[in-house]
């Protein structure tokens, strides 16, 4: 990394693409240095000229000078982006062709999207075979040819009609939800889900945690775990609920109340959001079931690190939970007991640190700031 350069993750588009350029500039002259070698520089009679004036490449030495390349390149890339982002308004401005064509191309990728999605839903099929299926459309696309009338009749006769009809079972889904939510809502009212310390409490001081809403509590592992539980007892305790309890036991201890979900069953089902809403579907089918707890976010969705980039399954994971968990009304605690736990993963999700500790030779669970014994009510 460049100094002072900031890290890739918090840059902006805009900024990864000009120091994406910089660093390929920085690269080309570090080759050009290795091309070049100690051989000997040739005048146009053939001759070996004066090499102790000429200009040569820079040495591994030589860092700050090629740091002050890079960031040149870097500026007038920056400016060129610019420059072209104004001339792309101009012409958008003066010729109306250009933005509907630009507003064709932008829908054209949301209904990709979208197709993609509901394709995730058909039986037997996973990311592999999703993978192939659309490298192959693609390729089809590019060497086919077709004309617009083709075109418009497989959008009128074929894609429309059936966008229709995924609007309507949506339309009926929705319709079926929102009576079960009214029925949540009425049996849990105004004052919300019980929290068992003042510091959960004030993550939400506007509005009390309620149905839809999600909360992070990261910490190691079995902290993590006490708090879930004690989240848990208060709930059912307060609230009269039911929980569902995702363990990442295989064989889990059975608590005398909350709902355990073995390991087996919920690990890794964020990858496709049919399989999260299947194993899923037993919370939402019990109408006293307000309230999902996982003990860690990683499991969502395992993946092979060599392969894929990690922090982007996770995130991609716990954005398919939330959606779930906002479309069934079911509020939810997650738990992460990553040791490098990366908060900018949860955007503006509310969350909090958990630990265990001894007092008195008696074991606390911490959360935030307050201290609760273990087994006993909430230090006041």
């Amino acid at each position: 990394m460049l100094a002072g350069q900031i890290p890739p993750e918090e840059l902006t588009p805009l900024e990864r693409a000009v120091q994406a350029e910089g660093l390929g500039m920085l690269d080309k002259i570090k080759k050009l240095k290795e091309e070049a070698g100690d051989s000997p520089i040739l005048g146009e009679d053939g001759k070996p000229i004066n090499t102790e004036k000429a200009v040569k490449p820079p040495g591994e030495d030589d860092q700050e000078a090629l740091e002050k390349q890079a960031l040149q390149r870097q500026k007038e890339v920056k400016a060129r982006i610019e420059a072209n982002a104004k001339k792309l308004s101009e012409i958008m401005e003066k010729d109306p062709r250009a933005t509907l064509c630009a507003t064709t191309i932008h829908a054209s990728w949301q209904l990709l999207y979208w197709a993609m999605n509901e394709l995730m839903t058909v039986e037997e099929l996973n990311n592999e075979l999703i993978q192939q299926l659309s490298d192959h459309l693609r390729a089809s696309a590019m060497s086919q040819g077709f004309d617009v009338g083709t075109l418009r009749g497989k959008l009128l006769n074929t894609c429309m009609p059936f966008l229709q009809d995924r609007i309507a079972h949506y339309a009926a889904e929705k319709k079926k939800r929102n009576a079960k939510i009214r029925q949540i809502e009425k049996r849990v009212g105004k004052k919300g889900i019980a929290l068992p310390c003042h510091s959960l409490r004030a993550l939400f001081e506007e509005k009390p945690f309620n149905i839809g809403n999600m909360i992070v509590l990261h910490g190691k592992k079995e902290a993590v775990r006490g708090a879930l539980q004690l989240c848990a007892m208060h709930h059912m305790k307060e609230n009269f609920g039911h929980p569902f309890y995702l363990s990442t036991e295989e064989k889990p201890d059975q608590p005398r109340n909350p709902t355990v979900m073995a390991a087996k069953w919920w690990v890794g089902k964020a990858e496709n959001m049919k399989h999260l809403e299947e194993v899923l579907q037993p919370v939402v089918d019990k109408e006293h079931a307000v309230m999902l707890l996982v003990e860690d976010a990683d499991k969502l969705w395992e993946t092979d690190e060599r392969l894929r980039d990690k922090r982007h399954v996770k995130i991609k994971a716990t954005a398919r939970l939330y959606q779930w968990a906002y479309e069934n009304q079911v509020a939810v605690i997650l738990g992460d007991v990553s040791e490098d736990f990366d908060e900018k993963i949860y955007g503006d999700l509310p969350r909090c640190a958990v630990a265990l500790t001894v007092l008195d030779e008696k074991p606390h669970m911490v959360i935030g700031s307050d201290t609760i014994a273990v087994g006993q009510e909430e230090k006041k």
